[in-house]
């Protein structure tokens, strides 16, 4: 088309500059007669290359996609290896965190990439079915959304963060339909009026008794927070079968409640404690039994593995909850002997109070973090992403690790 077009212009060219050279005008009527013919060219023209485009000779290029302007290469299907029949293929891992307004925790890990949920744990239920807020700040919501994070308001079945969950909150409120309805209304909307992405049930240790009612009452709540856009979380305890070994466990049917909610967070942590010997957090061979049976009843992309960020520090037959700042504090100050769990990757440290009291404490450090995280992608890899419990005096490098280890910004 190009040659044509070119060879048609250089007729008129030829004849209007031969007129010049002697010293004339062109005439009107002959200017005019080859106006009309390049207009009658251009329109043929014109429609010839309609034709082209019509056959799909010729196409404008498109404004290049992200895979085109990417340095590597998008990989061809034939490329790709085949996966198993009925096994889904890798995907990327969520990072999600329980939050008590530590605003530096917030921008630590938002600056590693290595978060894209925030639940700030700032609301209770009070058993006549109202909400005590504690803590809420609402300009750190804003700033999760203005990082692009997703926003959940949690509640509890507590006095406050200081106090135990306790049945004898949420018991009343289960009670009956009346009572339920009336405060998942209240939640709903706390959730629609504070700008929140959804809520995150975390009642624990309800009544075995409850279970049915518990279903009922999520049930519900997840109905209604669809219905506006918004998404339901719930934290739930680790089990191995159903209905499960004591009340708190039995009081969660996994099967009828992960079919209603949108994530799944399996709390696989606190395996040691105050009630028992020294001991790790989460034993990753604990860790499976848990999660393998969580899939077993849930979809795994709803299911969320517990990350713990705690430990505890164990000393003349009680313990204390503590977290990395806590143990870098006490082996700045008395030092002590540091080794390593190989059952779960967490660091132990032995060390001898002011008094000559002998302290172990189990904790979390990046290579704890690496560990399980590690272990999650090679042994459940199929699951949702992690839960962390929580941010606020980590080492500012765990975040480092997660973004390392499970890349979560494409």
């Amino acid at each position: 088309m190009r040659g044509e077009t070119t060879s048609a212009r250089s007729e008129p060219r030829a004849e209007e500059g031969e007129d010049v050279a002697r010293g004339r005008r062109p005439r009107r009527g002959a200017r005019a007669q080859r106006v009309a013919a390049i207009l009658a060219l251009a329109a043929a023209v014109a429609a010839v290359m309609v034709l082209v485009r019509a056959a799909g000779v010729f196409r404008a290029p498109d404004k290049p996609s992200r895979a085109e302007v990417s340095p590597t290469p998008a990989a061809s299907p034939a490329s790709i290896p085949p996966t198993p029949s009925g096994t889904p293929r890798p995907h990327r891992q969520r990072i999600c965190a329980w939050s008590r307004g530590d605003s530096a925790a917030l921008e630590h890990a938002a600056a590693a990439h290595a978060i894209d949920e925030v639940a700030f744990d700032w609301y209770h239920s009070r058993r006549n079915g109202t909400i005590e807020t504690e803590g809420e700040n609402m300009a750190l919501v804003h700033r999760a959304h203005e990082l692009g994070l997703t926003a959940l308001a949690t509640i509890t079945n507590r006095l406050d963060h200081t106090n135990p969950f306790d049945p004898h909150i949420s018991g009343p409120i289960l009670a009956s339909s009346a009572t339920r309805t009336r405060h998942i209304d209240r939640l709903v909307r706390l959730c629609v009026r504070r700008g929140y992405d959804g809520v995150d049930l975390d009642w624990e240790e309800l009544r075995a008794g409850d279970r049915a009612r518990f279903t009922s009452f999520v049930r519900e709540l997840a109905g209604k927070l669809h219905a506006r856009g918004k998404i339901l979380s719930i934290a739930v305890y680790p089990k191995t079968s159903e209905p499960g070994d004591y009340d708190a466990q039995r009081a969660q049917d996994y099967a009828a409640l992960g079919a209603v909610v949108d994530e799944f967070k399996v709390m696989t942590y606190s395996f040691s404690g105050s009630w028992g010997p020294p001991g790790p957090q989460m034993p990753l061979a604990w860790a499976q039994r848990v999660l393998s049976f969580a899939q077993s009843k849930v979809p795994a992309d709803k299911v969320f593995m517990g990350l713990p960020f705690f430990g505890f520090d164990w000393s003349g037959g009680s313990a204390r909850y503590v977290l990395w700042r806590d143990v870098r504090k006490v082996r700045e100050t008395v030092g002590g002997r540091l080794t390593r769990d190989s059952a779960s990757g967490e660091a132990i440290l032995s060390y001898s109070d002011a008094g000559g009291a002998a302290h172990t404490v189990y904790h979390q450090d990046s290579t704890a973090v690496r560990v399980k995280i590690a272990w999650m992608k090679s042994s459940v890899p199929n699951i949702a992403g992690v839960a962390i419990w929580v941010m606020g005096g980590e080492d500012p490098r765990f975040w480092q690790v997660l973004a390392a280890e499970l890349d979560p910004r494409p």
